[in-house]
């Protein structure tokens, strides 16, 4: 167990992309490593895929368990693992070779319990490239650094269980898991847990992951009835880890402000071509929101610098039902037009 890493890698119907994560994952200048894959149910080749490299390399472990989500299939690879580290990466990326010699160099370099990396975005449907770098930081004494880890919140750089390195014993004496009855942001909530728990982390400046984006209709996008309710406990959870931190609200506006944002995506998800809501149904749907005392307590205490945000706060805090309605249907038509990105 000492120095080995634990990569874990869900997998549902990846058979076109498994091969190449799998072989970037293998061919780690950092050998000490154990691959878990645990295939979630898939209905296409992706078993006789993951089958053939298990036989190759001994540092493979295959597991085959019914479809449940990623969650519950990282999840699964948590109790699997045997790895002092562990590690996520989703089988249709892949990650560069010295990502997990650098990100363990840095962990005990500077003697951290977490380690956050960039992330390079590869759209495929044109070969573009974006890197997403981070500025280099130890961060020890989050009370004392609240500014340095609100930015990673609101910058959405603490999103996502990939390109980061995790303490398995950290992650296991505290039974930290993906919720499985959140389906979106869930892995923002199992960081939110892991923060609150640790109290000293490094953001590397290396960009070492690759996330192939493959222009289909992603999680985040998809429409959810119950998008609000999802999004609201993660953001209680966000909310309770940063009250523990500064007990000031006006410290943290810019947290609340992400209340704001699970507001307006809860109200555009109504415009969604999957909802199939009377317009006096969404105008409901809003009413029940906005009168609701966690609407409340969390605007009030909201702010983001910038014109945009300030309006869209304006209108939201003013509680008018059909202003907040015309409002949101007015920028999802700028959205989908491509007229203008709120």
């Amino acid at each position: 167990m000492n120095n080995m890493v634990s990569i874990i890698v869900p997998i549902f119907n990846a058979e076109k992309y498994i091969g190449r994560c799998i072989e970037s994952i293998l061919s780690q200048t950092y050998n000490n490593i154990e691959l878990i894959l645990v295939n979630d149910g898939s209905l296409d080749d992706s078993d006789s895929i993951c089958l053939k490299y298990s036989k190759k390399d001994k540092r493979i472990k295959y597991f085959r368990i019914p479809n449940g989500g990623a969650s519950n299939a990282r999840n699964y690879g948590i109790d699997k693992s045997i790895g002092e580290y562990i590690m996520f990466v989703d089988a249709d990326d892949s990650i560069e070779n010295k990502m997990v010699e650098t990100l363990v160099a840095k962990l005990k370099k500077y003697n951290v319990e977490f380690v956050v990396s960039g992330v390079k975005v590869i759209k495929t449907i044109d070969g573009s490239v974006l890197e997403y770098g981070l500025t280099e930081k130890k961060i020890v004494n989050f009370k004392e650094n609240i500014d340095k880890i609100i930015h990673l919140f609101t910058s959405e750089r603490i999103n996502g269980p990939v390109a980061k390195l995790y303490l398995s014993n950290t992650i296991k004496k505290n039974n930290l898991r993906m919720p499985l009855n959140i389906h979106l942001n869930e892995d923002l909530n199992f960081n939110t847990d892991y923060l609150k728990v640790i109290n000293s982390m490094y953001i590397d400046n290396h960009v070492l992951y690759n996330y192939y984006y493959n222009n289909v209709v992603s999680v985040t996008s998809r429409y959810y009835i119950n998008r609000y309710e999802m999004l609201n406990k993660v953001n209680d959870n966000i909310i309770s880890f940063f009250e523990n931190l500064s007990s000031k609200h006006n410290n943290l506006g810019e947290i609340y402000y992400l209340y704001v944002k699970i507001v307006y995506s809860s109200f555009l998800n109504l415009f969604h071509t999957d909802c199939h809501f009377s317009k006096s149904e969404k105008i409901n749907f809003i009413s029940n929101i906005i009168k609701s005392n966690t609407y409340s307590e969390k605007i009030k205490f909201a702010k983001r610098n910038g014109l945009k945000y300030k309006l869209l706060l304006g209108v939201l805090k003013s509680k008018n039902k059909y202003l907040i309605y015309y409002f949101v249907k007015m920028l999802n038509f700028l959205r989908k037009n491509q007229i203008f990105k709120y």
